[in-house]
């Protein structure tokens, strides 16, 4: 359209049509994308390598704020323990029984001291916590003989370890506890394989979970004993069988030694039997074998025999006896009755004999 602009001397100004004005804007437009876009091609071209490298460490380039990101799940899945929305990052503690592999054992005193491998048994992916307040722990031989068995509360003090390692701890028997001599039974022909056996505290009635055998086991003497003490953990006739078992291998494995006697002189200690009444109780197994333990720590050399085997009992009728020997050897009465005094002992706890 034309119109007269006022002051313009009259002149006429012909206006741009409103399609054309549009059509210029989007020219105009599409010319600095394109320079824009040259530039930038321009740029990364001739940048200086120096900038290249900083804008790639520092996200400058690249998809830095990608890479940010990437960088962060990266550091995240090295935290295996670490709670994330990933649960096959996180490590799950075993819930089983662990595996316990023997170490070695040995006497400190009257205790058994064991030394043992603890691992867990759910597979590599899974770390170790022992922290059960009744976890059963049985030693037995290859025949399945009890030789010790106690339960151990590790809830104050437990046993850790992460995914694919193991833990060691050292656990204390007491004298009611175990079976066994540990010096005749992991060296010479004596020798015995051991294996352990574990059971945490709901199942300590039932069967275990998992055992791992140690090959044959030799003791060795160590100074400390700061293990975890254990409790009585079966009932009264399972530690009397046990008990009765123990003095029956202990009696075949000392008769060899003491058919020595029957030419030379020893000492007899005690003289027991399941259901007398002595010393102000009536004895049972546990307790003769109790017994024979104490004056085994007194007397390394002592010997426990059935009376019955042997010749000297047999001519009084006294068949029917534990008896425990000192197993000290002396040529003549004499002598043997002068090593009673210098130990201490009166002559009813202390009786020179032969087995002949």
């Amino acid at each position: 359209m034309a119109g007269t602009v006022p002051g313009a001397g009259g002149g006429t100004v012909v206006a741009a049509p409103a399609g054309g004005r549009d059509r210029l804007k989007t020219g105009i437009i599409a010319a600095v994308a394109v320079l824009a876009v040259l530039v930038m091609v321009l740029a990364m071209t001739f940048i200086p390598p120096t900038r290249m490298w900083m804008a790639r460490t520092f996200g400058f380039a690249d998809g830095g704020a990608a890479s940010s990101a990437e960088s962060s799940a990266s550091s995240g899945s090295a935290k295996t323990g670490s709670s994330g929305s990933d649960d096959s990052l996180t490590v799950e503690v075993c819930e089983k029984a662990p595996k316990i592999d023997l170490r070695s054992f040995d006497t400190e005193g009257s205790n058994l001291v064991v030394k043992v491998r603890i691992t867990q048994s759910c597979g590599s992916k899974s770390s170790l916590r022992l922290d059960d307040d009744a976890t059963r722990i049985t030693l037995t031989d290859a025949d399945g003989a009890v030789f010790a068995d106690a339960l151990f509360d590790f809830s104050g003090d437990p046993v850790t370890a992460k995914s694919g390692s193991s833990a060691n701890a050292t656990i204390v028997y007491l004298p009611s506890q175990y079976w066994f001599v540990p010096s005749e039974t992991s060296s010479g022909s004596g020798a015995r394989t051991i294996s352990v056996s574990c059971k945490l505290g709901q199942e300590s009635s039932g069967s275990a979970d998992s055992s791992g055998s140690s090959g044959s086991s030799s003791g060795s003497s160590g100074s400390d004993s700061d293990g975890l003490s254990g409790s009585d953990s079966s009932d009264e006739q399972e530690r009397e069988d046990a008990a009765k078992a123990a003095i029956e291998r202990q009696i075949a494995h000392d008769k060899p030694r003491a058919s020595t006697f029957l030419t030379t002189f020893t000492n007899q200690l005690s003289s027991k039997n399941y259901g007398m009444y002595a010393e102000g109780h009536t004895w049972n197994y546990q307790q003769i074998w109790q017994q024979y333990l104490e004056l085994k720590l007194k007397h390394p050399k002592i010997l426990l025999v059935w009376s019955g085997d042997w010749p000297t009992y047999q001519k009084t009728g006294t068949t029917m006896y534990y008896v425990m020997l000192s197993g000290e050897a002396f040529s003549n009465e004499s002598d043997a009755w002068n090593w009673c005094d210098a130990q201490g002992y009166e002559f009813k706890d202390c009786i020179v004999v032969d087995l002949s």
